[in-house]
């Protein structure tokens, strides 16, 4: 009985051989069978989603009414995953908001800086508990101005580079809008900044976002209630003229102003410098699969619909003006010509509105650039 266990634990001992230094080398006689008989999940991911997606780039420009039918499935699509039907404004024009009851503002400070009027808000959206610190900054006077909402980007500290940070990627672009003469709001991102862990800089984003996902509610979600609310408040203070409302943002911020306009009617114009990339470009190979890096990107089965680069052409034909930083930005590569500007310009044409969508590419990397900005929200708005 003793030998035959030995014999059996023998079967599977692995198969060694020696090479020319006598030094062995264990042999897999399974990796020469499934190099064949199987398949790498990268590849049946990639043909799972190119099967499956509804839309790719080469079916733009559609025609009006196929574009009708198409933004109604992104929008409800994007609504549906995000669970954000009460959050959805249809606004008629005033100012009162459909969607005050689902959250708390308190103003917390007023105070002046480098002749910007500001007040410091703390936003409690009811469903999350979650308590949003929201910047509004004031022309001076008395009068009704345009306004604009600035969301924001990737960092340790996006509501502080928003209002206060003229060196930073998101170069101040609310309180240099509102030395322009446009009322704005800027809006912490929920996992950054003062709101994070840290006080006033750090970023617990990747927490947040793959535990959010687990309880089914994607970290979007919490973002873009605290958008949709400060739009709202935006839009009720008394020195907004609520019908002439834009929103900007770069990076993250970019795709947070379209995203947050799909889903509020008050925002008019867009100017969004936001990574141009799309996640499974047409020409990818397995091996050259990167997937999502950053979580906090991901809205479950939207890309049932097409890849990212798509999901914001619903804005059309609205104005909006996008683009991206010059060499030093990682993102202007032969992407965006081929999966943006293209697709956009021509269903822009298609629709009738080619004047509407501009595209600005700048010198000064991945970063907004307030002059474009500005000029163009005062033709705009």
């Amino acid at each position: 009985m003793q030998v035959h266990r030995v014999a059996f634990r023998c079967l599977f001992l692995p198969l060694l051989v020696f090479d020319g230094t006598g030094r062995a080398q264990t042999v897999d006689p399974l990796a020469e069978i499934y190099s064949v008989e199987a398949k790498p999940a990268v590849e049946s991911l990639i043909d799972e989603f190119r099967g499956q997606r509804r839309y790719k780039a080469a079916d733009f420009p559609l025609t009006p009414e196929r574009f009708r039918q198409f933004k109604q499935e992104v929008v409800s699509e994007f609504v549906r995953a995000l669970q954000l039907e009460d959050w959805v404004v249809r606004s008629g024009g005033d100012k009162r908001s459909p969607i005050r009851r689902l959250f708390r503002d308190r103003v917390v400070r007023r105070f002046n800086h480098a002749g910007v009027e500001m007040e410091a808000h703390v936003v409690e959206l009811l469903k999350t508990g979650d308590r949003i610190p929201v910047v509004l900054c004031l022309p001076p006077g008395q009068e009704n101005h345009p306004a604009v909402a600035a969301f924001p980007g990737h960092g340790e500290h996006p509501l502080h580079d928003l209002v206060f940070g003229e060196e930073s990627y998101q170069r101040a672009i609310a309180a240099r809008l509102a030395r322009a003469g446009f009322a704005s709001v800027a809006v912490e991102k929920v996992d950054s900044g003062y709101m994070s862990r840290h006080g006033s800089a750090g970023v617990d984003e990747k927490e947040i976002a793959g535990f959010r996902l687990a309880m089914g509610s994607p970290i979007r979600a919490v973002q873009l209630m605290a958008n949709l609310a400060a739009v709202e408040i935006l839009a009720a203070h008394p020195r907004v003229d609520q019908s002439r409302i834009g929103a900007t943002g770069v990076s993250l911020g970019g795709w947070l102003a379209i995203q947050t306009a799909l889903l509020n009617d008050r925002i008019r114009a867009v100017a969004e410098y936001g990574t141009k990339t799309v996640y499974l470009p047409d020409e990818t190979e397995a091996a050259e699969f990167t997937g999502i890096g950053d979580l906090c990107h991901v809205i479950p089965e939207t890309f049932r619909l097409g890849d990212r680069n798509l999901l914001l052409i619903p804005f059309a034909p609205a104005p909006l003006l996008s683009g991206h930083g010059g060499p030093t930005d990682r993102s202007s590569h032969g992407q965006f010509e081929r999966y943006y500007r293209t697709v956009y310009e021509s269903q822009y044409r298609a629709l009738g509105e080619p004047q509407n969508f501009r595209y600005h590419i700048h010198d000064g990397g991945h970063a907004t650039h307030a002059p474009t900005v500005i000029a163009f929200f005062e033709e705009m708005l």
